[in-house]
């Protein structure tokens, strides 16, 4: 009977490492992706709209009409933002894709995009990295190639440009070159295979001694 807990202890952390756990419905996924996603740069998608119950900063980021790698601010008053955290993959650069939605100018709902490795409401310039350098227009934009530490916990920022309540989007968004932040259950099924790996090695000696003494 001991033989088969051991036996399986050492099974399960395999099996959970393969496996995986998808994001919705805590469905395993597969450890193998097709072709076609394999081939596939990695990216964090999503969408985001604005409500007029978000968050505030004050200032916000100047747009200087081109991309840029240094921060300025502008404006007065409370400016709304929504927060996309992601972690840089290693090839150190990224494209971010995005369509605004009806923030685009046309209801006077502006957005402006940023990158930065941490983000203070309260000093928007710090921890900054890089900005397209002009608000999106309606449908799709492509802004960038540009480059990031490799494998760096990030975030983009999505600001509106209006004040004070700003109701707009969905604005959809893709982060080329980027993977998401693992979850909490990602990290409850790295936990649990490294406690029954442990568990497993620390129980093969003691049987083995077990054995030895009976013999």
């Amino acid at each position: 009977m001991r033989r088969f807990l051991v036996a399986l202890m050492c099974l399960v952390p395999a099996v959970v490492l393969a496996q995986g756990v998808d994001d919705v419905g805590g469905k395993p996924r597969a450890s193998k992706p097709s072709p076609e996603t394999a081939s596939a740069p990695a990216a964090v998608s999503g969408s985001a709209s604005f409500t007029g119950s978000e968050s505030t900063m004050s200032p916000r980021i100047n747009r200087p009409a081109s991309p840029h790698t240094t921060c300025s601010t502008t404006g007065s008053g409370n400016y709304q933002y929504r927060i996309v955290p992601f972690v840089s993959g290693s090839g150190g650069s990224l494209t971010l894709t995005i369509d605004p939605g009806t923030c685009d100018g046309t209801i006077s709902s502006w957005i402006y995009p940023t990158f930065h490795t941490a983000f203070n409401p309260a000093d928007v310039c710090s921890g900054f990295v890089w900005g397209p350098g002009n608000s999106p227009s309606a449908g799709s934009n492509t802004m960038g190639p540009f480059s990031v530490t490799p494998s760096t916990s990030m975030v983009m920022v999505i600001g509106a440009v209006n004040n004070p309540t700003v109701t707009c989007g969905p604005v959809a968004y893709s982060i080329a070159g980027a993977t998401n932040v693992p979850t909490m259950t990602e990290w409850g099924a790295l936990v649990l295979a490294l406690v029954l790996a442990g568990t497993g090695v620390w129980m093969l000696p003691r049987r083995r001694r077990h054995q030895a003494t009976a013999a």
